[in-house]
């Protein structure tokens, strides 16, 4: 591509130019992704992005729960689905930009989704008769457990990079 009097080396217009490139084919001329760029040359709208993102993510999921009945395997279809995303994600076939807006959303809303979950566990007066204290028991060791790990990981990382050290 030759570069006129009015174009940078790329061959784009220079703001204030008083002649656009002309295209050599007399196609319209669209915008050109930069070499080794992982987006397309156009924009989609967040949205359309996310619906997109989560169409790769349900396929996933679907293909994997297909395979488990498929193949009577006892791992989850589920787990299959996300053993299937991430090898497209290895191979490059799916890039993490096309099911990361999509991930984000859902990892935004999972937490209302166990809800559920948790009111029925609370109202359960049977089972808290039973498994109070064990319940209980659990949680305290777990909660100091979960202390003690990030404690100590947080002494590593200190003794590793001492305050003011920028590497």
């Amino acid at each position: 591509m030759s570069t006129g009097p009015h174009s940078d080396a790329d061959g784009n217009c220079r703001a204030g130019s008083p002649t656009p490139r002309e295209p050599a084919n007399g196609a319209p001329d669209l915008p050109r992704a930069k070499a080794g760029s992982a987006t397309p040359p156009y924009s989609l709208s967040a949205a359309v992005r996310a619906l997109l993102g989560l169409a790769i993510l349900i396929g996933c999921f679907l293909l994997g729960d297909f395979a488990k009945r498929r193949l009577g395997l006892i791992v989850p279809g589920s787990v299959l689905g996300l053993v299937l995303l991430l090898g497209l994600l290895g191979t490059g076939l799916v890039r993490l930009e096309w099911v990361e807006s999509a991930a984000k959303g859902l990892l935004f809303v999972m937490p209302a989704l166990f809800v559920p979950i948790y009111v029925t566990g609370a109202n359960d007066r049977e089972l808290w008769r039973e498994w109070g204290w064990t319940i209980a028991g659990v949680l305290a060791v777990t909660v100091v457990l979960l202390w003690l790990f990030a404690g100590r990981l947080g002494q590593r990382f200190l003794r590793q990079h001492p305050e003011g050290d920028e590497s």
